[in-house]
């Protein structure tokens, strides 16, 4: 009984919204509680009771589908959409009692993962990073709307009014942001379709009260990510709402109930909104990225993947081996890809050298005025930052210093490299990232073209 309600709970998943999903994971939920309930009693009353023991043992196909749900960081999504393709009530009972056990691996990636989000300053720099790309959008979309108005021509084309609808979508979406960020702090449970910023796969590997403190830093981050996330689609909806307003001549005096209506439906935006909120945020999934850069932080998750039950001798020990250092040395990957694109398409000197611009500037309209409009901004700030390190370098600011190390051991003494003076004290930009990358290299930039220059001079 319970595994016939669990499925007909998963039916239809991906077709509903928000909403629908919310109540579907809700009851999703009471089955695994039930479920954890009924194999206690068994277990107390006897082996010989438990109808999930089959001599067989478990089939590939389940075998596999636990196992994805192990190494997926989508959690309870992912395990209701596996259990919408089972046909058989003890395949599926299986899969509900085994999908939440996890091995000492897997507590202790949950725990080190935890460990290393348990520092203050992680959490900060992670809030001030998307605060700064966040606000940084409202005058790049004032770029990408100048960019519409010269090159959009009749079609369609972003308008520069649309960065006052995305600010206002900011400010109005505060509310539900804080109501979404508190309900996953409090349950564990992502209350719609946003994607994760940890990558460390199952969730709630340890069980308990001592999971729930230990996987309070993890949630923290996660909280944030989905604040910030909640935020940028609220602004994203209203300025493309603007949009298809204007586009569509729709008379002043109609245009606020116009947008309003298309703010409470949004379901035609859905990808571009998740699209928005995940590049702003860092957490693009990998397998919707492209390039070389992608392919190698994918390979890279492939290693860090434990080995299939079947590899056994000293190739299923190399790969534990190389699974468990990975995870050591890099545990996470997705987020500094994401951040190290979203600093190199935003000027033109990088941006024409990426695959991911070429595209947007293939496909034309909107995404192409987009790409121009991002770069061009971008251009403005590193042209800007450049100068600044070519005229106030070493007095106001700075780069990475002199590359003699002698020069250097003396010029650290009252220095910071990529740092500003503030009130007499070095403030470094190194760590707000991802915008600390596009002005670091800039700044390094006209600094050393002043220190080529005072060489030239000297001699």
């Amino acid at each position: 009984g319970g595994a016939l309600r669990a499925r007909e709970v998963s039916k239809g998943f991906d077709t509903v919204d928000d909403a629908g999903k919310a109540a579907i994971r809700e009851r999703y939920i009471r089955e695994m509680a039930i479920q954890e309930q009924a194999v206690a009693v068994r277990s107390e009353a006897g082996g010989a009771l438990n109808i999930l023991r089959h001599a067989q043992g478990p089939s590939r196909a389940l075998r596999v589908a636990i196992k994805k749900v192990g190494e997926t960081v989508a959690g309870i999504d992912e395990q209701l959409r596996i259990i919408s393709t089972f046909d058989d009530p003890v395949q599926i009972m299986r899969f509900m009692q085994q999908a939440h056990k996890a091995n000492g691996w897997e507590k202790f990636k949950e725990l080190y993962t935890n460990m290393l989000l348990s520092g203050p300053l992680s959490h900060i720099k992670n809030f001030g990073s998307n605060a700064l790309t966040s606000a940084y959008s409202i005058p790049e979309r004032v770029s990408q709307g100048v960019t519409g108005g010269v090159i959009g021509g009749k079609g369609e084309r972003i308008y520069v009014s649309e960065a006052a609808a995305l600010a206002n979508g900011y400010l109005k979406s505060m509310r539900l942001a804080t109501q979404k960020a508190w309900q996953l702090f409090k349950t564990e449970v992502s209350p719609d379709d946003l994607s994760k910023v940890m990558e460390v796969g199952r969730q709630q590997a340890i069980r308990g009260k001592t999971g729930y403190a230990v996987r309070s830093f993890g949630r923290a981050m996660e909280s944030s990510d989905v604040w910030w996330k909640t935020i940028l689609a609220g602004g994203e909806k209203e300025a493309l709402a603007l949009r298809q307003a204007l586009r569509n001549k729709i008379p002043r005096a109609d245009r606020a109930k116009y947008i309003a209506d298309i703010v409470a439906d949004p379901t035609a935006f859905t990808e571009q909104l998740a699209r928005f909120s995940r590049e702003h945020t860092f957490t693009t999934p990998l397998s919707e990225q492209k390039g070389l850069m992608a392919k190698i932080a994918r390979a890279i998750q492939n290693i860090k993947r434990m080995p299939e039950d079947e590899v056994a001798g000293p190739a299923r020990f190399f790969e534990r081996a190389s699974s468990v250092a990975a995870h050591i040395v890099l545990p996470f990957v997705r987020t500094p890809l994401d951040m190290y694109k979203w600093s190199t398409k935003r000027n033109f000197v990088t941006g024409l050298l990426m695959p991911d611009v070429w595209r947007e500037l293939s496909a034309g309209g909107v995404r192409a005025q987009a790409a121009i409009g991002q770069m061009s901004l971008g251009s403005a700030v590193a042209g800007t930052m450049a100068y600044m390190g070519y005229k106030y370098g070493d007095e106001h600011i700075t780069g990475a210093g002199p590359a003699d190390w002698n020069d250097r051991d003396f010029w650290l003494q009252d220095h910071q490299p990529y740092s500003i003076k503030v009130n007499g004290q070095w403030q470094s930009f190194a760590g707000i990232e991802p915008l600390g990358t596009l002005v670091g290299i800039s700044v390094a930039m006209g600094d050393i073209v002043r220190r080529g220059q005072l060489v030239a001079d000297q001699t």
